[in-house]
């Protein structure tokens, strides 16, 4: 068909289709081959420092690592500690939540993949929707770094903190509907059937609160993934059973 008489359809999974390829050339199958492997076997305690203690600890280390706040103030604005350990601290915090955001969503392709084709739900919405809070995230990183460069270091200092109040509440509406997909498909994986939202809300808030979930969250997972991994084996055991009756 000529491109030029191609619905806008067409176009656009032509377009998909072309990036997919893309992305198969650099290798993207295997990153996300690794992470999924990575996220899936690893502990809880483990996931916890990964995800917020060593990310929050970097942060907290240029935060007190000024001497004092009357110091930072009388320190040349483009010399400012106060300025340099702020900075610091907010591309932890990103890296924080954007690691957080990639592991729901490595876990709700593979939880995903488990389903019957009849209780598969649709990724392609909160794949959007993890795109656009990546990008947002990256905008908050940039947006505060030019705030602490222009602005007075005593005034940066408690201005700082309701900036990023504010921005963190912003990022619950994505990360509300992520949680809900990523709870969702885990519950339906565990019981093998279609739920109810009654039957998932509590795991919507341990993925809201991952500091807090992930201590109850990752176990689940590891058990699930035992069982894939063993589900092969168990397979070949039942079709040598088979063949020797």
């Amino acid at each position: 068909m000529p491109l030029g008489n191609t619905s806008p359809f067409d176009k656009s999974t032509l377009f998909f289709d072309s990036l997919i390829s893309f992305g198969n050339q650099c290798g993207v199958p295997f990153c996300f081959v690794f992470m999924k492997n990575f996220f899936l076997k690893i502990k809880h305690w483990q996931l916890f420092s990964l995800l917020f203690l060593c990310p929050l600890l970097m942060g907290g280390y240029f935060l007190f690592s000024i001497p004092s706040l009357e110091e930072a103030t009388r320190t040349p604005l483009e010399d400012s500690p106060l300025s340099s350990a702020l900075g610091q601290f907010v591309r932890f915090l990103s890296l924080s939540f954007m690691l957080g955001e990639s592991y729901m969503m490595v876990l709700l392709y593979f939880l995903n993949d488990r389903l019957p084709e009849k209780l598969k739900v649709g990724v392609i919405s909160s794949s959007l929707v993890f795109i656009f809070s990546m990008l947002y995230v990256y905008a908050i990183y940039v947006f505060l770094s030019a705030f602490f460069d222009y602005f007075p270091a005593l005034l940066m200092a408690y201005t700082a903190i309701l900036l990023l109040l504010f921005f963190c509440f912003l990022l619950l509406i994505p990360l509300s509907y992520i949680s809900f997909s990523v709870a969702k498909v885990l519950t339906m994986v565990e019981l093998s059937r279609e739920v109810q939202k009654k039957e998932f809300l509590s795991t919507i808030f341990l993925f809201l609160f991952l500091p807090v979930g992930v201590w109850f969250l990752q176990p689940r997972i590891n058990r699930l993934a035992e069982e894939e991994a063993l589900a092969p084996s168990s397979l070949a055991d039942e079709e040598q059973d088979r063949t020797i009756d």
